[in-house]
């Protein structure tokens, strides 16, 4: 295979500016628009809307490519067409940008949803980019801290505690999560440190805070 390269991969449509916005904070070797084929006209605009960017990313250094898939019959067979090219996109990157603002909603969802149910040593190597429409912000963010983790029993009202004090600035103990959810507070030093584990939540010296995979999960 090679040394595998710094890879951007970018839904794509109609305009490119999210896609040089990326490759231009981002600089990677490889960069990869995924755009919708749904019929030849609008694949037309797309593939302008490619031309207009690949000059840009070539005076960068950056081997750009245009990376169509078909809406297929259904959204299941859309994500699952998307999951094959990302994995294949993956086998030759060592980490992977996915900015996840241009292009159609329906293609956004999809790559979403097809990084989620990714295995996990991909995930490792996905970074999420979304950038705000109308405002100046954009989030960049570790794929493996976003997925969803199921909690069952009283897990998941115990997270809730932890993220509310931490989203306030403060940890909480065993003590003050018994005392908050009326249990033995053997039972909440037990649910914090599955927590723990589940990489949910963090503490040291019995003080706990919720990492970004808690945040989420609440």
């Amino acid at each position: 295979m090679g040394s595998r390269a710094e890879c951007l991969l970018a839904s794509f449509g109609f305009d490119e500016k999210f896609f040089l916005r990326a490759l231009v904070d981002h600089r990677p070797s490889r960069a990869y628009a995924l755009a919708l084929r749904v019929d030849e006209s609008s694949w037309s605009r797309v593939v302008v809307a490619f031309e207009r960017a690949k000059p840009i990313a070539s005076s960068m250094g950056v081997d750009a490519r245009l990376v169509g898939v078909g809406l297929g019959s259904g959204l299941g067979e859309l994500v699952y067409s998307v999951k094959n090219t990302v994995r294949e996109i993956l086998g030759g990157c060592r980490g992977v940008v996915v900015s996840l603002t241009g292009g159609p909603r329906v293609l956004v969802v999809s790559l979403l949803l097809a990084l989620l149910g990714l295995e996990d040593e991909m995930v490792s190597r996905v970074k999420l980019r979304i950038e705000g429409e109308g405002f100046e912000r954009v989030y960049l963010e570790e794929l493996a801290g976003l997925r969803p983790v199921l909690l069952n029993g009283d897990l998941r009202s115990v997270l809730q505690v932890v993220v509310r004090e931490t989203l306030q600035g403060r940890g909480v103990g065993p003590s003050e999560v018994a005392r908050e959810l009326n249990m033995p507070k053997s039972t909440a030093h037990k649910r914090l440190q599955e927590l723990v584990r589940l990489g949910l939540i963090a503490g040291s010296q019995g003080v706990y805070r919720a990492t970004l995979l808690g945040v989420v999960n609440a």
